[in-house]
């Protein structure tokens, strides 16, 4: 079938755009592994701990809390990973505090300020990890990212639409059958603004208030929260 003009510059446009569309979706996916002592991959599987780090495309849009991320283990640099994509790292035995590294708002601070969320680990030989990179947002306090465990199936979900990059290429989380059981990190305790944002005031001090002097026994203590203003006098008529 002959195409009219219209019709041929749409089909054109078509071919032009698709090959830009896959490569946004590729570039705008991605895991960058940083030299590291903990990372093994000339030995074989039953000599280190295979862990997956996902990170999930957010619902909502919030800014700055949406870049790159970076994860360390001890302290090292480990891994940088952007939204929709998760990736494969084979990690010497050890064990290891995981941490996230990002940026966030924080109530009324025009610039964005860093946050970190920690788990302890413990990585076995021949075992294998999921980490989930769950962003949790606390409002006006921010976005912050726990590197929580989460077993095979849930990890299966969770990465449905994601990109694997690295080694998870090879190793996607859709083609694993099984994984024994292994520890997991117990409960975090809640995340105190304080531990969160250290050396960042949580909430803003007003002016102390003004207590009125203790009463004697058998009458009742007036709090106010400025002195209380002198009574009028008003004449009689």
């Amino acid at each position: 079938m002959k195409l009219n003009n219209h019709q041929l510059i749409k089909h054109k446009m078509k071919q032009l755009l698709f090959p830009v569309f896959i490569i946004v979706l590729v570039s705008c996916s991605s895991a960058m592994t940083v030299k590291n002592s903990f990372i093994d991959n000339d030995s074989e599987d039953q000599y280190v701990a295979k862990v997956y780090f996902i990170r999930t495309m957010p619902v909502k849009y919030k800014g700055v809390a949406d870049s790159r991320i970076t994860v360390d283990i001890n302290g090292e640099p480990l891994l940088k990973i952007d939204e929709g994509a998760y990736t494969l790292l084979k990690i010497k035995p050890a064990k290891a505090s995981i941490t996230t590294h990002s940026r966030t708002l924080f109530t009324t601070k025009y610039e964005p300020i860093k946050v970190t969320r920690t788990r302890e680990y413990n990585f076995i030989a021949g075992k294998t990890y999921f980490i989930n990179l769950e962003r949790v947002n606390e409002e006006f306090r921010g976005i912050f990212y726990d590197p929580s465990p989460v077993t095979l199936d849930v990890a299966k979900k969770l990465t449905e639409r994601l990109r694997a990059v690295g080694n998870a290429r090879s190793e996607p989380i859709d083609e694993i059958l099984k994984v024994a059981d292994i520890p997991t990190p117990s409960k975090l305790d809640p995340a105190l603004p304080e531990n969160l944002y250290p050396g960042k005031p949580y909430l803003i001090k007003g002016n102390p208030k003004y207590v009125a002097p203790k009463q004697p026994e058998g009458k009742n203590e007036i709090t106010f929260d400025k002195p209380p203003e002198p009574e009028t006098a008003i004449d009689k008529k």
